[in-house]
């Protein structure tokens, strides 16, 4: 039989983890969601030199869920862009 503090280091994968209460489905499926323009780029700099493995790998799963918003709402990203193309900040 596995002793209970050998159950919970084997079975720490799956414990659940405290929820922050954002519904990232609702937020990003709004229609009037309109992110910052640098958004793609914290992420992606958080992902590489966040301060800790759970900061990181909290911010490659944000990541890859604006990416594949970016992708499905593309006249929104292009209106993001125009910022940068006329070198002013948001």
């Amino acid at each position: 039989m596995v002793s209970g503090a050998a159950w919970r280091r084997a079975s720490r994968w799956w414990w659940p983890r405290p929820s922050s209460g954002i519904n990232v489905n609702e937020t990003l499926g709004n229609p009037n969601f309109r992110p910052h323009p640098a958004l793609g780029a914290l992420l992606t700099g958080l992902k590489t030199h966040g301060a800790d493995t759970p900061t990181r790998n909290a911010a490659a799963v944000a990541a890859s869920l604006f990416q594949t918003w970016a992708a499905k709402n593309q006249s929104t990203v292009k209106q993001l862009e125009l910022f940068d193309d006329l070198g002013e900040a948001a």
